[in-house]
């Protein structure tokens, strides 16, 4: 009887068997940076700008991203804009994109990418093999102020999303930190 309740499921779940063959899932968050954005601590942007546009070197793919096939997810408490509309927008709608960008050996970003994130998580296609950073913009009036916030930003390989999880590097990090606090008090 399990067998046929599995079976069951997974032919409701794909329409065919060349479609649950071709299932990629990656599972692992390739952002470095953006593990501590959690909804009860999360990145938060201010601003009055028609175009609040914000470049997160800090946040950035953890290994040159190969050609292929990746699903992005992010969460917010603003609203997620279907284009990236600069001529002024009603601060009231919160509305926010999310991006990433490669930089030049100069440093200056490139090949920015936007996403319609509406349907988030949503499936992207990587052409060029580089390292890439995350940018989050929000749109205003051009006078007045609004707050937007971020969290469970994640990047991974493959055409299946899974949960939110940090970056290993992230965790990494946070251990670091609370054993050197650890040292410190003792």
């Amino acid at each position: 009887q399990k067998a046929n309740e599995i079976t069951s499921s997974v032919s409701q779940t794909y329409a065919t068997k060349n479609e649950f063959n071709n299932l990629n899932v990656g599972g692992r968050n390739l952002l470095v940076g953006c593990g501590s954005y959690t909804k009860d601590r999360p990145l938060t942007i201010t601003s009055k700008a028609k175009d609040g546009s914000r470049e997160y070197s800090n946040i950035y793919t953890s290994i040159n991203l190969e050609p292929g096939e990746y699903m992005i997810q992010a969460k917010t408490d603003g609203s997620w804009n279907s284009s990236h509309n600069t001529t002024g927008i009603n601060p009231q709608d919160k509305k926010c994109s999310l991006w990433l960008y490669r930089k030049n050996a100069d440093g200056s970003s490139t090949g920015h990418m936007f996403f319609n994130m509406t349907n988030n998580p949503i499936k992207i296609n990587i052409t060029v093999s580089d390292k890439y950073y995350l940018r989050l913009n929000t749109y205003s009036d051009g006078s007045t102020a609004m707050t937007v916030k971020f969290w469970d930003i994640k990047l991974e390989k493959g055409n299946k999303a899974t949960g939110w999880s940090p970056a290993p590097e992230d965790i990494d990090s946070s251990i670091s930190t609370l054993l050197k606090e650890s040292i410190t008090e003792y």
